[in-house]
């Protein structure tokens, strides 16, 4: 964003949770849920459940300063099923914690779209507790700026 403020680039896509910035600076491309990543040590067979299941367990969880709104609304589920959170470890990316969690370290709490990635290593579980969607835009300074944002919107828009 901050090279498409600089006027470097013309348009950059982003992953946000109630972004803040001008709504007429984005442009919506798709929402997934966030679902559980759990070590396929913990031998879970469900394909459901509560983020009771997490109460004193191992956490790989992402610093706040990352998306502050997001982390304190999976701390609020936490803390509205009476589960206790253990915060083993603070990670920004999500291929790095899913290889922690792969590991064994602990679980997390990741987009529905890294199943496809790292299924063979670590189970999924449908959160049962509403978190917010992870939300995807097509950020631009100047929409203006160049005549081929648009198109690029309209091709992403359309790519599953």
């Amino acid at each position: 964003m901050t090279q498409c403020d600089a006027k470097q680039l013309h348009g950059a896509i982003i992953r946000a949770h109630a972004p803040d910035l001008p709504r007429s600076s984005l442009r919506h491309l798709k929402s997934e849920k966030y679902v559980l990543a759990c070590p396929k040590q913990w031998q879970l067979s469900t394909t459901s459940a509560s983020i009771q299941i997490l109460n004193g367990r191992p956490f790989i969880h992402y610093p706040k300063q990352v998306q502050p709104k997001l982390h304190e609304a999976i701390e609020q589920v936490f803390t509205d099923v009476q589960a206790q959170m253990n915060v083993v470890q603070e990670v920004k990316t999500k291929s790095t914690t899913l290889s922690l969690v792969a590991a064994g370290l602990g679980a997390a709490i990741v987009p529905q779209s890294m199943r496809s990635k790292y299924h063979q290593q670590v189970d999924f579980i449908e959160i049962e507790e509403h978190l917010p969607s992870v939300d995807y835009y097509l950020y631009s300074a100047d929409w203006q700026a160049h005549c081929g944002l648009d198109a690029l919107y309209g091709v992403l828009c359309n790519t599953p």
